[in-house]
């Protein structure tokens, strides 16, 4: 039996509109969807293609059933955002990978009493935090606060970086052709749903008991910690100090002009 004790999901927008994270909450589930942030052009429906997928695993989650393994799970989403695009746009998909739909996907499973984390969405058990944090992610965000370091010797203030983050410019070459490493045997390797192919094998299991203590969260808390409010505490305060996340806490993306926070961010806890 599931206990949830805190729940929240919260827009990097301070209008609080175009939220690409999602939790999905059942007796079978609990899901924490954070779509990866859009590098393309186009809209799906008229939102984000993050947007669009967190709708599309969202929904799909209502129709998984409640003794499928873990493996199975990511390919059944993986085959709801396939069914997702248009043949057209599929097709233009693979010739354009930055048009991807993508997501990321951290899961409880009552049935199984597991958690299956598919991406770099972040869980602590029982104390103990296990943040999947990307190669790829750390390296470029090494880079992006290198030049923007560059940028503050030369001058730029940091209400100006904020207003034009030119250390994402910087590095957004390079984002864009991450999905060229997705789900690969690379050292960079992006794991993710994206309505292609991809390797189950990267799934990561955690096997609990009863009365574990656990907190499912996507990478939108830099330092997650067992109870909400102290998580909210830290990203607040980090906000405050490094507003432009290149000193503190290093990121691919900062606090943009009129945003809340850097990223959406999604936080539940519960018992087993």
């Amino acid at each position: 039996m599931i206990k949830v004790k805190e729940k929240s999901v919260i827009s990097k927008r301070a209008d609080g509109k175009e939220c690409e994270d999602g939790l999905f909450v059942s007796d079978d589930f609990i899901c924490v969807v954070d779509g990866v942030t859009s590098k393309g052009k186009w809209t799906w429906d008229g939102h984000t293609s993050g947007y669009y997928a967190k709708e599309l695993v969202l929904k799909a989650m209502e129709k998984l059933p409640a003794d499928i393994t873990g493996e199975k799970a990511v390919e059944f989403l993986n085959q709801a955002i396939a069914d997702g695009y248009t043949p057209e746009r599929r097709e233009e998909a693979l010739h354009n990978s930055d048009e991807k739909v993508q997501a990321n996907v951290i899961i409880y499973s009552a049935y199984r009493n597991q958690i299956w984390s598919f991406g770099d969405c972040q869980c602590i058990i029982n104390g103990k935090i296990f943040a999947h944090e990307k190669k790829f992610d750390i390296i470029l965000s090494n880079m992006r606060a290198l030049y923007l370091e560059l940028e503050r010797i030369c001058g730029k203030t940091e209400e100006e970086l904020i207003s034009h983050d030119t250390g994402r410019e910087f590095i957004l070459p390079i984002l864009k052709k991450e999905s060229l490493l997705e789900n690969s045997e690379s050292e960079y390797d992006i794991v993710n749903l994206n309505g292609f192919e991809i390797n189950t094998d990267k799934l990561i299991k955690y096997y609990l008991l009863e009365g574990d203590e656990v907190v499912l969260a996507s990478d939108g808390y830099p330092e997650l910690k067992t109870t909400l409010k102290e998580s909210e505490r830290k990203l607040a305060e980090i906000l405050d100090k490094d507003p432009l996340c290149y000193k503190d806490y290093l990121s691919t993306k900062g606090l943009k002009e009129g945003n809340a926070s850097f990223d959406d961010r999604t936080y539940i806890s519960f018992t087993v």
